[in-house]
């Protein structure tokens, strides 16, 4: 299934893809889905991204080897919608680091899960771009606003129930694109960590509700992208997010 949500005059409501427009959905991603009886052409939805979690949080070092997950914090208020603008405030200059990423939804609540709990509780992926300001990490040591600026969470446009964690072993292709010139790429059949493994870390220490997202990391070899640009990730069978960059307001 491909899940995602939209905003319909003012409501939120998720949807399958339908053609050029979307099929709207009954229930939730901890209820599971039924068809609606509405279907949505383009021009009376926006897509919005295909969840608004509660907890974000990112793998760092996915691909170094015999590395234990490591996990990092990202502020829920990243998150942006595909196609939204990443605003890059004036006082970081206009650069960002492009962070290609497949991300896992959570389905259901868990706590201190056992590795087959966490993959049972895993409702799909979706991409991701992990945008961050690498000065404030490099220079600062500040993990936290190097990740957290408004905005610098790109996230969507679907959610695919069907990938399983042996299409992720096996090895999906990960991408950026500036200006549709390729700047990043890699594979996840490289990471380090089965995905269970880094939801079952994860779960030891924070509970893990419906629609929480877990980045699992991107490919070695960060990659610049400035005011100006369109950058957009793409995650083999997952899908393709795009986002414009754009200048913050200085006041």
């Amino acid at each position: 299934m491909i899940v995602g949500r939209v905003d319909v005059g003012g409501e939120i409501a998720w949807c399958e893809p339908d053609g050029d427009g979307v099929q709207l959905l009954d229930g939730s991603i901890a209820e599971g889905f039924t068809r609606g009886s509405r279907r949505l052409q383009p021009g009376e939805y926006r897509q919005l991204s295909p969840v608004q979690p509660g907890k974000l949080l990112v793998v760092l070092g996915a691909f170094r080897p015999e590395h234990t997950p490591e996990l990092a914090a990202k502020l829920p208020s990243t998150v942006i919608a595909p196609g939204a603008s990443i605003v890059v405030p004036p006082e970081i200059g206009a650069a960002v680091t492009v962070e290609p990423e497949l991300a896992v939804v959570i389905g259901r609540q868990i706590r201190r899960a056992s590795r087959d709990e966490a993959l049972a509780a895993v409702f799909g992926f979706t991409c991701f771009n992990d945008v961050t300001h690498l000065p404030f990490l490099r220079e600062q040591n500040d993990l936290l606003r190097a990740k957290s600026i408004d905005t610098f969470g790109p996230c969507g446009p679907w959610i695919d129930t069907e990938i399983t964690e042996a299409d992720v072993d096996a090895g999906l292709a990960i991408t950026a694109y500036v200006n549709d010139v390729l700047v990043h790429s890699g594979t996840t059949k490289e990471f380090t960590n089965h995905v269970g493994e880094v939801v079952s870390e994860a779960s030891r220490f924070s509970t893990l509700e419906s629609g929480d997202l877990i980045s699992l990391g991107t490919p070695p070899g960060p990659a610049l992208a400035q005011v100006g640009d369109i950058v957009r990730v793409e995650i083999e069978k997952v899908g393709s997010l795009a986002n414009p960059i754009v200048a913050g307001a200085s006041a």
